[in-house]
């Protein structure tokens, strides 16, 4: 499953070098003031503000070893856990 409607890369992508780093740990989707959704089961690991990504929701599914950030929020309607 994937947390936006469309996938309109409008940044970095994934591996590609970037004015700060050699590689970019993520890919950047254009999705201007709309709803995303929880790409599996699982809870909200974390809500921070930092000097990088701005709002970001710490993802971490069900059943998996990854943990998923959603950087640059215009808002969060949830809480951890």
């Amino acid at each position: 499953m994937f947390p936006l409607r469309e996938r309109k890369v409008s940044g970095y992508q994934f591996g590609q070098s970037t004015s700060y780093s050699t590689f970019h740990l993520g890919t950047d989707y254009k999705a201007n003031f709309v709803t995303g959704y929880a790409p599996f089961d699982g809870t909200v690991a974390n809500i921070v503000i930092g000097p990088q990504g701005g709002l970001t929701l710490w993802f971490k599914p069900d059943n998996r070893p990854e943990l998923i950030r959603f950087l640059h929020l215009s808002h969060v309607s949830v809480v951890k856990g």
